[in-house]
């Protein structure tokens, strides 16, 4: 079967995405399928979702058979019908609604449960009930037995998995995005494989569990949403991008069903009433790279398979694509947002005409005019025309949103993001940013008219004069300015970093994982922060060995490790950390840190010998130190720690001591009980 084919008829391409065609069969028309913009199309319209039903169910014709499917037998049959339809016929990286009514007579490679109320147990996870479907794979709602997590796997559809193209696809998936560590996508904890119940390996991936729902969820209720957010919730999305991009991984889908708008901790506990509109607080998870894979990478009908709808030109003509077409995909999503409908209409030829889209502008009046242009370049046919990169996108979005909308980054904090702006914006931009800084820039503006080099613009160390400019911003700006100057006091720090948080009016949350920052002393002027991580990107790789900078901060979290010369923690004194982890670093005294109230300690990998400090930690629950060469265990035997993460030495005694330790869990990730069984039977 080839793209010029009749496309399979409805009750074979019904089968075929249930998986009941003979394997020879199925192949053709997955081919075809691959080529064929019509029958994506199809797909495209299909998703797991009960609004179908739910419509039926409340028609005036039906309502009173519906109520009692009992009644009519055969109206109940049609609604299961539908619904098992609904299910087999949504294609990976569809929207997933909690409705999925599972796998029908497929098998998960699951083994017994534990208790009656779950579905079973894979590969060290208790699957708990299923969270939604597509055509390629199956959500479960989980936990990780050992760290007692929620989380979320999905697997392979298993009777897919018998198709080594489908297991490669679902792989490259995973590992596509557990390379990728960024707050704008979705965090995968594990990949691997569980065994089916006829011996086929099938792929899952765990994943971290997210609270809130689509961006297509948002949408199909008919909500609109103002520029700001349209703004924001794209800049978030292009930052997600952009490090899939730096990872060389274009990720071909980008749509509204694959941004998922994540709930701001303590939103879900406020009333209807008082809450504010989820696009306004959430924070943009990119999700399911069911398409990706490296640029360059994969034949010519894989890279035709994406949302007719989103697609840009070159990718719909087959033709291969790279970090640009993502871009394109972005536009589509802010002009949809916007305008309130998609860009590029379908012409009576049922084909997608990409003739010069009606202006946003005249859609949407109210749209500022660096929107407007931004979204007119993305949806660029030629990817030449569209900006160079994400990271520029999220540039001039952040500019934006800083600025209201209006202008294009007036008086921003440092001289670097100046120039990225004008750069993006082009020489009129420029123009029009240079006259936002001359009519706006009083306090750096010297009588005689000229403008004088402010703390926040002078190059150097950032003195307290720099430090109170900095928390005499919005708070907003704050993380712009301080960024900046990292990369002043780092040459090579490239100013990605992987999360930001925000609470009452000031930045509590501050994350960067880079080999290219030695020092952090900008960071204290970020006063409110709580949260900090400082991490390598591997064992050996991070730079940083003074953490004098934090002294004084309110920090309760704070993640220092990959940082080889670090070796001194006496700035944390006097903190209340819960979390701390600097592992494989040359941290060798822990003293600084007692009497704290940590739950978690990490120090694998490190110098430290003496483990006394931990006795002291009144709510420690997990404490990991292998690789360290301590001298005893003894101390712990006295401590709250309930999980123990650590090289057992018999000859040193330690059986001893974790007998005598009655509160103790879980050992190097064995129930206590499991551990010193298999001890002893070694012994």
């Amino acid at each position: 079967m080839t793209p010029t084919d009749p496309c399979p008829p409805a009750a074979e391409f019904e089968a075929f995405l249930r998986g009941r065609l003979d394997d020879a069969r199925s192949d053709a028309v997955e081919r075809h399928v691959e080529r064929c913009a019509r029958c994506q199309r199809t797909i495209d319209g299909l998703s797991v979702d009960t609004r179908l039903t739910d419509a039926l169910r409340g028609d005036d014709d039906l309502a009173g058979a519906l109520s009692d499917p009992v009644t009519d037998p055969r109206v109940g049959a049609m609604v299961a019908r539908i619904e098992e339809m609904a299910s087999q016929f949504t294609p990976a990286g569809f929207d997933l609604h909690p409705s999925a009514t599972g796998s029908g007579s497929e098998c998960p490679p699951f083994d017994p449960p534990h208790a009656p109320e779950d579905l079973g147990r894979m590969s060290g996870y208790r699957v708990v009930r299923l969270l939604g479907g597509g055509g390629m794979g199956l959500v479960y709602l989980a936990e990780d037995e050992a760290l007692r997590r929620p989380v979320a796997v999905k697997i392979l559809r298993p009777r897919l998995a018998r198709h080594s193209r489908a297991r490669d696809g679902f792989l490259r998936e995973a590992r596509a995005v557990a390379a990728l560590k960024h707050d704008n996508v979705v965090t995968v904890f594990q990949v691997g494989e569980a065994v089916g119940p006829d011996g086929t390996p099938v792929p899952f991936l765990a994943m971290e569990l997210l609270e809130g729902e689509s961006l297509a969820d948002w949408l199909r209720r008919g909500e609109r949403v103002p520029a700001g957010w349209a703004a924001r919730l794209g800049r978030q999305a292009a930052e997600g991008l952009a490090a899939a991009h730096a990872r060389g991984v274009v990720h071909r889908d980008i749509k509204p069903g694959n941004l998922w708008l994540e709930v701001p901790a303590g939103w879900a506990d406020l009333p209807p009433d008082g809450r504010a509109p989820l696009p306004a607080v959430a924070r943009v998870k990119v999700l399911d790279f069911g398409l990706a894979q490296p640029a360059g990478i994969g034949d010519r009908a894989s890279v035709a398979f994406g949302t007719p709808a989103y697609m840009p030109p070159e990718q719909a003509a087959g033709q291969e694509v790279d970090h640009r077409a993502d871009l394109f995909s972005l536009g589509v999503v802010l002009y949809e947002l916007v305008a309130g409908r998609l860009p590029f209409p379908r012409t009576e030829s049922d084909e997608r005409s990409y003739a010069t889209p009606e202006p946003v502008e005249r859609l949407a009046p109210g749209v500022p005019p660096g929107l407007a242009y931004l979204i007119g370049r993305l949806l660029s046919p030629a990817p030449a025309d569209r900006p160079a990169t994400a990271r520029q996108v999220a540039a001039e979005l952040l500019a934006l949103t800083t600025e209201g909308g209006g202008t294009a980054g007036r008086d921003l904090p440092a001289r670097r993001r100046l120039r990225r702006v004008a750069w993006a914006f082009g020489l009129a931009a420029f123009v029009l940013l240079f006259a936002g800084i001359c009519l706006a820039g009083n306090k750096f503006r010297q009588p005689g008219g000229q403008v004088e080099s402010g703390p926040l613009t002078r190059p150097g160390p950032p003195d307290d004069e720099w430090v109170a400019a900095v928390t005499a911003l919005p708070v907003d700006r704050q993380p712009g300015a301080v960024i900046d100057k990292l990369c002043e006091l780092n040459p090579g720090y490239d100013g990605q970093v992987a999360k930001l948080g925000f609470e009452n009016g000031m930045v509590t949350e501050f994350a960067i994982k880079t080999d290219d920052v030695s020092d952090i002393r900008p960071l204290r002027a970020l006063t409110g922060l709580k949260s900090l991580s400082v991490t390598g990107s591997a064992p050996g790789l991070g730079r940083l060995a003074d953490l004098s900078a934090i002294r004084g901060l309110p920090l309760t979290v704070l993640n220092i490790w990959q940082n080889p010369a670090l070796t001194d923690l006496s700035a944390t004194r006097g903190m209340q950390l819960t979390v701390m982890q600097a592992g494989d670093t040359a941290v060798a005294d822990l003293s600084p840190l007692e009497g704290m109230p940590i739950s978690i300690l990490a120090v694998n990998n490190c110098r430290v010998r003496d483990v006394s400090p931990v006795r002291t930690l009144a709510k420690v629950r997990l404490f990991r130190c292998d690789g360290c060469p301590i001298d005893t265990l003894e101390p712990l035997a006295g401590s709250k720690v309930r999980e123990l993460i650590c090289d057992f030495r018999p000859t040193r005694g330690d059986a001893a001591v974790l007998a005598r330790m009655p509160q103790l869990e879980s050992i190097n990730r064995l129930t206590t009980a499991d551990f010193l069984r298999r001890h002893a039977a070694v012994r």
